[in-house]
């Protein structure tokens, strides 16, 4: 599973300051809705510097993120410091082995495509697996993907973009290589940075088949009560939009 070095992780936060980070977490409130009961206590798998988890602390979910990088770590106990954030704790760890107290949490959430670094479909099933033993009766799994069906129409293409940070320019140069018998997109990441600081890592980026998912969400106890664009909840899938929100209910045992 990719980690994101310490260059590439602070970098992070400069490269995707325009995602619309409001936008999205207000989707998310949305879909924690569906879950049997209130939502307070959530689980994030692959938590990163925490974009999403901050415009929701404000709605009353406490937030417990798990990250494979220690530099991500660093960087949200960091943002959880200088900001004064309450409600949001942090540890280093790996979403396909980490084991939660059976029933601890209402939901469990990836955001910004996080499933997209499992490799393949048995490690998004040890994912599944985790947040099914996480979740309490009713709760649910919240996450959002690249829609297969979408991807294979229209694959990604090769782009260099710049970054501003502080006085410091930031130029990511990714080239994609689609491998459609494994599922996924391999994106060769290359980060030059004005400070002088440089590196490169190749991103292993799956999508999935929404009848895939629904196969192994009911191998675990979880029911799809939601599949749809995203953040467009309201719309279904379609191969004309790469992103799509899942939803998972947990059922009673």
């Amino acid at each position: 599973m990719t980690t994101f070095d310490p260059v590439m992780a602070s970098s992070y936060d400069a490269m995707y300051a325009a995602k619309d980070y409001p936008r999205e977490a207000e989707a998310y409130h949305e879909l924690f809705q569906l879950a049997d009961g209130p939502v307070r206590t959530v689980l994030s798998f692959g938590s990163g510097t925490l974009g999403h988890e901050r415009f929701l602390i404000g709605k009353g979910y406490r937030f417990h993120g798990v990250d494979l990088s220690p530099t991500m770590v660093e960087l949200a106990a960091e943002r959880i410091r200088s900001e004064g954030i309450e409600g949001i704790t942090v540890e280093q760890g790996d979403m396909t082995s980490y084991q939660a107290a059976p029933g601890s949490y209402d939901a469990v959430a990836l955001f910004f495509n996080v499933v997209a670094y499992c490799d393949g479909l048995p490690d998004l099933e040890r994912v599944i697996a985790n947040a099914a033993t996480a979740l309490r009766s009713g709760g649910v799994l919240v996450f959002d993907a690249w829609n297969a069906a979408a991807v294979r129409k229209e694959p990604p293409h090769d782009r260099t973009a710049t970054f501003e940070q502080d006085v410091v320019t930031i130029t990511r140069a990714t080239t994609a290589t689609h491998v459609p018998e494994k599922h996924r997109v391999d994106l060769d990441i290359t980060i030059d940075r004005t400070d002088g600081e440089r590196t490169s890592e190749r991103h292993a980026v799956h999508y999935w088949d929404i009848a895939d998912i629904k196969r192994l969400l009911d191998a675990h106890g979880l029911e799809l009560v939601r599949a749809s664009r995203f953040p467009e909840i309201s719309e279904p899938p379609s191969d004309a939009y790469w992103a799509i929100a899942i939803v998972a209910r947990k059922r009673a045992a």
